[in-house]
Order: C-alpha cells, then sequence, then structure tokens
C-alpha cells in the first residue's frame, strides 16, 4: 500500500545529523568537526510542499543532500515510501520547445536553463523532488513563472516537494508548511499562513521583519540581530540561538538547556523554552540559573502582514 492510501507520510526524516570532519596538519589529522544538521526530524504528506529556510550555512542544503544520499548522514533514519519518457515531450511540459534537444547549454537564458533542470528530475518519474534555491538566480518576473510551474506540475503529477529557499517572500506562495532552520537545527515547525500571521520563533521573528516591503513609505518593524551566527564548529551551549535572541524573557537558563522542538499550538512546532507552552518547568528553569519566566512574546508584525498582502501573487499562466 503506498502512503497516500495508507495515511501515513511520503516521507520521514528522523533525527538526522551530519557532522563534516576538521582536518589540518601534513597528516591531515581531525582536530575537531563542523555540525551542520544536528537531530532534524519532520515528515512530509504525500502532495504537500514543506519549505526549508534560513541563512546561508544554516545547514538546510547538507539536510536535502542527506536525504538524496548524495551526502551519507552521519546519523538519522530517512524513510521514503518507495518509465522513462521522451525528453522532448518532458521539455514541452516544463514549457519549451521540443527542438530544443539539440541546442547547446550555452544557448539557453537563466530561466529556461531552470526549466531543463526541472525536466531533468521529471524524466525518472519521482514522486518526491528536492528544490533546493530553485529561483534565487532569476528576476522576479522568471521567478513567478518557475513557481508557477512547479505548481502546476505538483498538481498534474501529484508530486511532494521538499523547497529549500532563504527568500521568505517566495516561500509563502509555494509552502504548505515551513520548517525554519539555525546553526543546523530546526527552530520552528508550523503550516506556512500561520507561521507568517504569528511566527512564534524569536528567529523566525527577526526573519519575517527582515523581508522588504514592497510599498515605499510604509513602516516596519524590523527586528536587528545582534552578533554574527556562530561557528557550527563550536555552536554555543543550550539554545544555539541564545547569544542573538531578542525574547525580553531571556536569561542564564537559555545558555543552559537545549530548547526542544515542541507543540505549542496543534500543529505548531518551536524550539523555545521563553515561549509558552513549554514542557521545561519555571523551576527546572531555576535550578540553572533562571530569573525571568516563560512569557508569550510576539512582537507586533501586522505592518508587514499588511504589506504581504499587497504583495502581487505569481501569474496564472508560466509561459
Amino acid at each position: 500500500m503506498t502512503a497516500a492510501a495508507s495515511g501515513a507520510p511520503l516521507l520521514s526524516v528522523n533525527n538526522l545529523f551530519k557532522s563534516f570532519p576538521i582536518k589540518r596538519g601534513v597528516l591531515s589529522r581531525q582536530v575537531g568537526e563542523v555540525h551542520a544538521v544536528s537531530d532534524v526530524s519532520f515528515q512530509i504528506a504525500a502532495g504537500e510542499t514543506l519549505s526549508l529556510v534560513g541563512e546561508s550555512g544554516c545547514g538546510k542544503t547538507t539536510t536535502g543532500r542527506a536525504i538524496l544520499r548524495l551526502i551519507q548522514p552521519t546519523s538519522g533514519k530517512v524513510i521514503f515510501d518507495g518509465r522513462d519518457v521522451r525528453v522532448r515531450r518532458l521539455l514541452e511540459e516544463v514549457g519549451l520547445r521540443g527542438e530544443y534537444t539539440t541546442r547547446y547549454p550555452h544557448e539557453f537564458s537563466g530561466g529556461q536553463r531552470q526549466r531543463i533542470g526541472i525536466a531533468r528530475a521529471l524524466a525518472v518519474e519521482p514522486r518526491f523532488i528536492v528544490c533546493d534555491e530553485p529561483v534565487s538566480a532569476l528576476d522576479v518576473s522568471v521567478q513567478a513563472q518557475v513557481i508557477n510551474l512547479l505548481q502546476d506540475l505538483q498538481r498534474h503529477r501529484n508530486l511532494t516537494y521538499l523547497f529549500i529557499a532563504h527568500d521568505l517572500s517566495v516561500v509563502r506562495h509555494m509552502a504548505d508548511r515551513v520548517a525554519v532552520m539555525y546553526l543546523g537545527k530546526v527552530g520552528e515547525l508550523a503550516p506556512a499562513e500561520e507561521l507568517y500571521r504569528e511566527p512564534l520563533m524569536p528567529y523566525t521573528q527577526a526573519l519575517l521583519s527582515a523581508v522588504p516591503v514592497p510599498q515605499p513609505g510604509l513602516a516596519k518593524n524590523r527586528i536587528l540581530l545582534e552578533g554574527d551566527v556562530p561557528s557550527p564548529a563550536a555552536p554555543p551551549p543550550g539554545c544555539v540561538f541564545h547569544p542573538r535572541c531578542h525574547h525580553p524573557a531571556k536569561d542564564e537558563a537559555c545558555g543552559r538547556i537545549v530548547p526542544p522542538l515542541e507543540e505549542k499550538a496543534p500543529g505548531r512546532y518551536a524550539a523555545c523554552i521563553k515561549q509558552p507552552p513549554t514542557r521545561i518547568s519555571w523551576e527546572e528553569q531555576q535550578k540553572v540559573g533562571g530569573t525571568l519566566p516563560p512569557e508569550r512574546y510576539v512582537p507586533d508584525t501586522r505592518r508587514f502582514a499588511e504589506s504581504e498582502s499587497t504583495t502581487p501573487s505569481p501569474p496564472s499562466h508560466s509561459q
């Protein structure tokens, strides 16, 4: 029985870790390791799009490559529910002419090359596709065309996507759910519309506040993070985001306790011991130096939401 028939997820990623050794010296001895992906878990239902977002170096691409076994995970499980097509028909399906099969790569534009990449992925009749920054190098109009094409193919072929991106404005048009990564860990996992409307993880709040507003003169409540992203070779103890966190209840406990990715509301998960509800009790936090009890903190993002609602949607045709 297939995943779709049984109701089980098409893809399950369980406690995925990936580290890379740091080697130095003439003998290339290992002196440390980079924790690129650290205890990442999520599921993707058949026909769903889950977007993986975060800053450069957060581990989202490594996660995608590990899922596809392009690199071998250090540990963890990736469970996937497991006719060749004629190339000309595939090109036509992605909006290119069949006679383009005789062209050389340099004869195609950036948008056409992305379409060819999609056609190559479809050639083996997949049910699950990892889209790693599929529109990041394209201008806005071509981005909209490629996004629209991916959505059309998903409907017609019942495809499942892991959509990796750093541009949250693009993700909003594409994703059913969004997983936000920081320093190798998933900090928040939620339905896309709920995450954009009310981000719970302080890092997610800062990311959303940084999305450009398309309306000149419209004020924004920008959250500026202090300091730089720590090295994955030496991640901070406790919550990896706590050195840059702006939550008003941040205290010593944040640097001592690793926050679990826990359900804050139905279908909404966040890794923050200061954002209630949390199974890390106030008494446990006090034992490790906590001085400020958990309190609900969601900055005013209404102006951001209003500006996003005026953003034009991708065109309805991808010709």
